[in-house]
């Protein structure tokens, strides 16, 4: 299991046990996509599931809160050629229908001169704006990565 994956099961593991709920890992039908389910485990219900391809992005997900498991939210993720998001398909309930709405991303990256990837913009066609500095040490080695997103919250990681 990939570390992206691996930590995903491991974030997720904890609170569902918390909160009576089960997560199982399964191959989709295709073979290059893995699912992961969340079940309710007072109900036997799914509670939502997550697709992931095998470079570990998110192609998928869908939040389902009826008793009849119709999904209640989904949202489908696209990559462009780099690897980068390049759009989301959000659908959710409305009245008696299905509203959608496509999100789309623009990613900037500024290098340094020793061809280090320094910074990433990206800017959704919602106005959002996500800005992500990398650090290296004198070895060129990654060492830290902070995450500032549209409301000015930090996400800092150290490596």
């Amino acid at each position: 299991m990939n570390k992206v994956i691996f930590s995903l099961f491991v974030c997720l593991s904890l609170p569902l046990l918390l909160l009576n709920c089960s997560l199982r890992r399964e191959n989709t039908t295709a073979g290059n996509t893995q699912r992961f389910v969340i079940t309710d485990g007072a109900t036997g219900k799914v509670a939502a599931t997550y697709d992931y391809d095998t470079e570990s992005r998110r192609l998928k997900e869908t939040v389902v809160y009826d008793s009849q498991e119709q999904a209640k939210r989904s949202i489908e993720y696209s990559f462009d050629e780099d690897g980068e998001l390049d759009q989301q398909i959000v659908q959710r309930p409305v009245g008696s229908g299905m509203n959608t709405d496509i999100i789309t991303y623009h990613m900037e990256k500024e290098y340094n001169p020793q061809g280090r990837l320094v910074k990433t913009v990206q800017t959704a066609s919602t106005g959002e704006i996500i800005e992500t500095f990398y650090g290296y040490d004198s070895q060129g080695s990654l060492r830290g990565v902070v995450q500032r997103n549209g409301s000015g919250a930090l996400m800092m990681m150290d490596y």
